[in-house]
């Protein structure tokens, strides 16, 4: 198995976007949007409640949150995460953290405009493509599953083909600008820690504002960009990403992308194809 080495891949042009001195900065920063919405609920209820409108569930909104609100005054905070029927509440005043909630579909609840202290209930809003055959490596036997852009629906693939607790995952966000959100998968045990290390350090040291596809990192990250031989493959089979895993290789997926691709490589897969274990 071919060794990597660490290195770090830094872009002097980087410039730092999403620096956050406020809560109140900050709010004012998505008022400039016409799709963030933020009000009191009621003279009754006086909950200020904002979201981005485009980002959520407006099911969850109204029926899960406003209602739930409108029908009884909670005491605290604590007290409204506790009933309301929504999981991974979270009390915060973490402005950094209440930024990137917001503008990943969560819904922020103040007691008083003015607080610092918040609450943010998760209601994103989920716009998938379905799960559909391979167009790219299709096989006439064999599963007719592909990945799609959906992060968390590629990640159920391969773990319904590998139902076992050392399979773990390791989430990063990248792209100064995209904030994407990019998993390491191996299997604990079997992958050689030094490449798991030595992959997570060089993902962590990609200096880049816009980080759209998998192929963006896969190019940052490979060893000899001159070299006539892929030296991580893609692929969008979740057979194959499994099949991999369990030989020890490191798959990268990354949010928004429906090719996930792996390493190190050996020349020998060059010459097989899905077909020949089928």
């Amino acid at each position: 198995m071919k060794r990597w080495l660490t290195r770090t891949n830094q872009d002097p042009h980087k410039q730092a976007t999403g620096t956050v001195q406020s809560l109140d900065q900050m709010l004012m920063k998505c008022k400039m949007s016409a799709d963030f919405v933020s009000f009191k609920q009621s003279e009754e209820c006086p909950y200020q409640v904002s979201y981005f409108k485009t980002l959520v569930n407006p099911d969850t909104v109204q029926n899960h949150i406003l209602l739930r609100l409108s029908e009884r005054p909670f005491q605290s905070l604590e007290d409204l995460k506790t009933n309301l029927p929504i999981e991974e509440i979270e009390i915060t005043s973490d402005v950094q953290k209440i930024q990137e909630s917001l503008m990943t579909g969560f819904v922020m609840i103040q007691v008083r405009p003015d607080d610092n202290v918040c609450v943010l209930v998760p209601a994103p809003a989920k716009a998938n493509r379905q799960v559909t055959i391979p167009e790219v490596e299709y096989s006439v036997l064999g599963p007719k599953e592909a990945f799609v852009e959906a992060l968390d629906t590629n990640l159920n693939m391969v773990r319904k083909r590998l139902p076992i607790p050392e399979l773990q995952m390791k989430e990063l966000n990248i792209g100064s600008l995209t904030k994407t959100k990019v998993a390491v998968l191996y299997i604990n045990g079997i992958a050689n820690e030094q490449n798991v290390n030595t992959i997570v350090q060089r993902i962590q040291d990609v200096q880049y504002d816009q980080i759209v596809d998998s192929s963006f990192i896969r190019q940052m990250i490979v060893d000899n960009k001159n070299s006539p031989f892929p030296q991580l493959v893609d692929t969008e089979r979740p057979d194959r990403i499994a099949s991999v895993l369990a030989e020890g290789k490191i798959a990268v997926m990354v949010d928004g992308s429906p090719q996930v691709f792996y390493g190190p490589t050996t020349l020998i897969e060059f010459f097989s194809s899905t077909e020949d274990y089928f």
